[in-house]
């Protein structure tokens, strides 16, 4: 009796085997499909969300121009050390030694 059920039992387990093979190779190709439109759905919402993010933030994504600045000084500018040595103590320094006057007493 028991020989029997356990063929009986392997033969059923066979049969489903062979059935879900049959099933998985007659889905293989939708799901295949399925999975192309998905990352084609995916690309096209993350490139729309990128250009809405761009048209946002329009000078975070512009390009940097690499040019030289009009009103830069080609000279060095000398700072009196004083200023300097306030400066590397992090004391509080006037602005005045910036300023053009400031730059003149250096000279």
């Amino acid at each position: 009796v028991w020989v029997a059920t356990n063929n009986d039992l392997h033969e059923e387990w066979r049969q489903q085997i062979a059935e879900d093979e049959r099933l998985h190779m007659e889905q293989d190709p939708l799901a295949e499909e399925e999975s192309v439109q998905l990352q084609c759905a995916q690309a096209l919402k993350e490139e729309t969300a990128w250009a809405e993010e761009r048209k946002k933030n329009c000078f975070k994504h512009s390009e940097i121009l690499m040019r030289p600045r009009l009103d830069t000084n080609e000279e060095e500018t000398f700072i009196l050390k004083f200023a300097l040595k306030k400066l590397y103590k992090s004391n509080y320094v006037e602005l005045y030694y910036w300023t053009n006057n400031g730059l003149a007493e250096t000279l």
